[in-house]
């Protein structure tokens, strides 16, 4: 499946705050609910056939959405899954020029978009494993 990020807001399909039960059939197909980590409260959904992840806060409303292969998700018209980590880097640096970094991936709290490629940093050639769009204020 194709998406298209809309910076803090969602994406073509869906907005954040949206509730579960619409979530659910934006995407359509079979998903799993489960608890992400052992501290999460609210579980979160997992779509196979679309490689999504939509993670909910209280009162069950979207909060983000990750994706992964075989998910094309786009900003700017470049798709992010699977593109070299310094392209996306240089991509989302002409947005935010306070990208904050580390060693598995960047995060650009302006776009709300942050990509995870884990040892990017050691040479650069890594690719995009995941794409996590978020609402304004979820690190917070």
């Amino acid at each position: 499946m194709k998406f298209t990020i809309k910076p803090k807001s969602g994406i073509d399909l869906m907005h954040f705050g949206m509730d579960r039960d619409h979530v659910r059939r934006a995407f359509g197909g079979e998903f799993e609910s489960f608890l992400r980590t052992e501290d999460s409260e609210i579980p979160c959904d997992y779509f196979p056939h679309s490689g999504v992840f939509a993670y909910y806060k209280f009162p069950d409303v979207l909060e983000a959405l990750e994706f992964a292969k075989p998910a094309e998700v786009y900003f700017e018209h470049a798709n992010l899954v699977g593109a070299h980590v310094l392209n996306v880097k240089k991509l989302m640096d002409n947005f935010d020029q306070c990208l904050e970094m580390d060693s598995s991936g960047i995060i650009s709290h302006e776009l709300g978009i942050a990509i995870f490629a884990p040892g990017w940093d050691e040479d650069g050639l890594q690719v995009v494993e995941s794409v996590f769009v978020f609402e304004d204020g979820y690190y917070s």
